[in-house]
């Protein structure tokens, strides 16, 4: 189906890309997927605001035909994104993977001096609607071609299903899967309902209980906060923040990382609380970090 809304505005057709005898089924939701569903359910109905966007610049060569074919085997290889995510009359939330169903693909044509400002809108019209996770897949798609040839991909994926570390992962395989084509594959790396199955698991459970045993007893003997400076009275409590880019401190990290045979994020954060602990006199320094585990 092809429409042109309006003089001068975008062509834009609506495909259909449909999906067979893949593995499917049910399972509960893994720990990060349950934390994100509990901020989805706080912030509803206008949820939409931690959507993920993600836009690939496509190479010159690019075909049509490859964007669809490394689109379809993207989505065969990772489960959660042909996942829905429903809750039963006990309000439990649960995920269900189909191994048959549709995903909408809008191919939209515009000049070639107006690609980029055509994915911006395309990218901000898929994300401002929130996701309807009982019975729609948790990505959308549109492809931004000018003089017939496609120039750009623009996905907004549900925070249930990917996260940015997942962004990146997912530019990196549709990129490739450009290059190398759409073969079929097996399933990329541990799915989700892999995930979840171990988390409910007794080997879980012990760890996860350890875990909770540390951090009560973290907790219980650290400071309530690292800067015990109370705001004086008719001040506004504020929030700095702050970012640093120094090609020295990343090579000063990747040797520590390398000596230590730890990353080097675990480098930085390693200084970091140092840092943290020697300024605040205090050898307890808790950091509430983000987790990717979808």
């Amino acid at each position: 189906m092809t429409d042109r809304t309006a003089a001068g505005a975008p062509a834009r057709e609506l495909l259909t890309m449909g999906f067979a005898g893949l593995d499917g089924g049910g399972a509960g939701l893994t720990w990060g997927q349950r934390f994100v569903w509990d901020i989805l359910e706080s912030l509803a109905p206008d949820n939409h605001y931690i959507s993920l966007r993600l836009r690939v610049y496509l190479p010159p060569d690019t075909t049509r035909e490859q964007v669809l074919g490394a689109l379809h085997a993207l989505v065969r290889r990772h489960e959660g994104l042909r996942t829905r995510f429903t809750a039963g009359p006990d309000r439990e939330p649960r995920q269900e993977c189909d191994g048959d169903g549709e995903l909408p693909v809008e191919i939209v044509e515009t000049a070639p001096g107006r690609v980029r400002r055509t994915a911006e809108q395309e990218e901000e019209r898929l994300w401002h609607r929130p996701f309807r996770h009982a019975d729609q897949w948790p990505l959308r798609v549109s492809v931004v071609a000018a003089e017939g040839r496609p120039r750009q991909v623009v996905f907004v994926f549900s925070h249930l299903a990917v996260d940015a570390w997942g962004c990146a992962v997912l530019r990196g395989e549709f990129l490739e899967l450009l290059r190398t084509g759409a073969a079929e594959g097996a399933p990329a790396g541990w799915q989700p309902r892999a995930r979840a199955a171990y988390e409910m698991s007794e080997p879980a459970r012990r760890a996860n209980d350890a875990s909770l045993a540390y951090w009560r007893r973290i907790l219980e003997t650290t400071p309530q906060t690292a800067f015990p400076n109370p705001p004086q009275a008719g001040e506004t409590p504020l929030f700095p923040g702050t970012g640093l880019q120094s090609a020295a401190l990343a090579a000063a990290a990747q040797a520590v990382a390398a000596r230590h045979r730890v990353s080097p994020a675990a480098a930085l954060l390693g200084a970091l609380s140092a840092l943290l602990g020697a300024r605040t006199g205090t050898d307890r320094v808790p950091l509430f970090l983000a987790a990717g585990n979808r």
